[in-house]
């Protein structure tokens, strides 16, 4: 078995759910995570922002600093050097860095970085400088916060082929759970306690009360907006050695409301009641916890920002305005006054925030360390159950008798929206075939963009036409165009494509491959087959519709494809009416014998006829199987059918 150390000064509480879930990645690869770190010095401890870590992976050691405070020492060398691999933080602050750099240069230790990898302290000594520079290239791996971070270590001459960007994150699923936690009575009573009213529009503040946060810009700028906006409530959470001055610019100022260091549910409460999050200082890791609680993000040009600033993205998640207090309160100002322009930054934010997950951190860092390591490409995939758990899975990567799972939700209804909250909450994967029109209504470009962020979205033509009415030059355009119009929304390649009613004939399969398409999902049921190759594309057959179908239906849909195994499906596991039972039997079947469990269906058919407990009845039976393979998107499972 492998081990890695990874060394931190102190374990703040923001970075435990990453541990957590590495922990349980890594060791599904067989390799043992051990993480070292030390009490907060005397300056910090004030903040209790720091927690312990399990005894499986958490190592607590004493640290001394010295020199005051500038230097740590921490005991941790006959640790490192039984390692297989050190990951350490950058800074010329920790002792131990010095002596395994050395180790590293010498071939004698394999050593990693991980942080920011450029200096953006706003205090540089030219000395510190050169050498930090200078021995960036001397460690095996570096694992980069940012994709800037990653552009400038290759500016540096650091080799691309030993840099992982991780995408630094926080646990933003948490967040936005606990936020979404709050009820409308919640924030009621959290408002009322505070003094504002329901109706106020609200800014917050989080972060550490210090000049280089902007403080006294943040004071002047909300007094011009409160000229703007009568009704506006600003609420500061933090704490910090500016403390006292932070208090005595607000004084006076009942609109204001300085509430201390806040953590957890107490911040997510704070964070739920507000509406834009305003931070014109350095700006860090704050931009995800504003992002998970759907708040558009106000900042100005700075040098001193994270690198996490990139996050932010100019009038879809946030805006950074000039830096100049009356035009940062004016543009504030403009969004209360437009609440259609506010919501789109708010839906922006959340979307953005469903980018930076720490599940994808984790997996980016799990890929650096294999890779670091010398290790093959893992075939090992962990999904969250929920924010604070994982399980390890194993992904069906070959079209044998292995077993897989996968979804997919035609239609692009807008309750696919809920489909989409209930296959999080059960930790499953999902592809939605969206059409742009429809007898029905159907998402909008905004909530496509949304549900890209975290599922599959495939094609359903543009207008959700049944293919075999139309003339050939326009059944091709329906199906070329969704796709472009897809990819544009998404930024993401389309490659799966569903035919709408499920009718097709062999002319249209060569439509789709030509259009570039790579699978195609149809609407055979009673099948457990992997995917087929047809002529450059996929095929993937479904399992059973969330649909109370009668057994004449499924017999008629068997019949009519010659398919002896959904004969025998029917007879053996009878889905009928009761739809769900039928679903578990074969997803048992399929789990002891072999083969992909294809759950499909139409949000809107799943409505109007009552399903939703049925549906989600299935959704646990396939959770709970996940620990014998993982649940694929269709994208993902045809890759294996080639």
């Amino acid at each position: 078995m492998k081990n890695v150390l990874i060394v931190e000064a102190q374990m703040k509480q923001y970075r435990a759910p990453f541990y957590a879930l590495l922990y349980e990645a890594l060791r599904a690869d067989g390799i043992q995570l051990t993480v070292a770190y030390s009490e907060p010095p005397a300056s910090e401890s004030w903040k209790k922002d720091t927690c312990e870590l399990p005894e499986e992976y958490g190592l607590k050691v004493s640290g001394y600093w010295l020199w005051p405070e500038k230097v740590l020492y921490q005991p941790l060398l006959r640790s490192a050097i039984s390692s297989d691999l050190v990951v350490l933080d950058t800074g010329n602050k920790f002792l131990l860095n010095h002596l395994l750099l050395a180790f590293s240069r010498t071939g004698l230790q394999r050593v990693a970085f991980w942080g920011h990898a450029k200096n953006r302290s706003a205090e540089r000594m030219r000395i510190l400088e050169w050498y930090r520079r200078k021995t960036l290239n001397w460690v095996s791996w570096w694992f980069a916060y940012t994709e800037g971070s990653a552009k400038y270590l290759k500016a540096q001459g650091v080799p691309a082929s030993k840099i992982t960007g991780v995408q630094n994150s926080v646990d933003t699923r948490g967040i936005r759970e606990q936020v979404k936690s709050f009820t409308p009575q919640d924030r009621a009573v959290l408002r009322g306690e505070l003094g504002i009213p329901m109706s106020a529009p609200v800014g917050i503040f989080c972060g550490r009360l210090e000049s280089l946060k902007g403080l006294p810009f943040l004071v002047e700028s909300s007094r011009i907006l409160k000229t703007r906006v009568p009704t506006f409530h600003l609420i500061i959470v933090g704490g910090g050695p500016e403390q006292d001055e932070a208090v005595r610019m607000i004084e006076g100022l009942d609109w204001v409301h300085w509430v201390g260091p806040r953590f957890g549910k107490e911040k997510a409460g704070l964070l739920a009641i507000s509406d834009v999050f305003l931070l014109p200082g350095a700006l860090g890791l704050a931009v995800l916890d504003a992002l998970a609680a759907g708040l558009p993000v106000f900042t100005i040009p700075c040098e001193l920002h994270g690198p996490e600033v990139e996050y932010l993205e100019d009038n879809v998640n946030g805006l950074m305005t000039a830096n100049d207090p009356r035009a940062y309160a004016e543009k504030i100002a403009s969004l209360f006054n437009e609440p259609e322009s506010l919501a789109r930054l708010q839906t922006g934010a959340r979307a953005s925030a469903e980018k930076y997950s720490i599940e994808k951190m984790v997996a980016n860092f799990r890929t650096g360390i294999r890779s670091c390591l010398g290790l093959n490409e893992s075939r090992i995939a962990v999904l969250d159950r929920d924010p604070g758990k994982t399980e390890s899975k194993r992904e069906t990567t070959n079209n044998g008798r292995g077993f897989a799972m996968t979804t997919s939700w035609d239609d692009g209804h807008p309750l696919d929206l809920r489909i989409a909250e209930l296959l999080s909450k059960y930790g499953l994967k999902g592809t939605f075939y969206v059409p742009f029109e429809n007898t029905r209504p159907t998402l909008s470009s905004e909530q496509i963009l949304e549900l890209s962020s975290v599922y599959d979205i495939g094609a359903h033509t543009v207008h959700h036409l049944v293919l075999t009415t139309l003339p050939k030059n326009h059944a091709l355009s329906e199906i070329t165009d969704c796709k472009s119009r897809l990819q544009e929304i998404t930024g993401k390649p389309c490659s799966a494509f569903c035919f709408p009613s499920g009718r097709y004939v062999a002319a249209h399969l060569d439509m789709v491959g030509h259009a570039g398409y790579s699978a195609v999902r149809t609407a055979e049921l009673l099948s457990l087959d992997h995917p087929r190759a047809h002529n450059g594309i996929v095929i993937i057959p479904t399992t059973v519709q969330a649909y109370p179908h009668s057994s004449a239906t499924y017999l008629r849909n068997a019949a009519k494809r010659l398919r002896y195994e959904a004969l025998r499906n029917l007879i053996q596991h009878s889905p009928g009416s009761d739809w769900s039972s039928g679903a578990i039997s074969l997803l048992n079947f399929a789990r002891a014998t072999g083969g992909v469990f294809h759950l499909w269906g139409h949000s809107w058919e799943i409505e109007e006829y009552n399903q939703w407990g049925a549906f989600e009845r299935v959704l646990a039976a396939m959770a709970e199987a996940s620990g014998s393979a993982a649940c694929l998107t269709n994208s993902e499972l045809s890759r294996n059918g080639r």
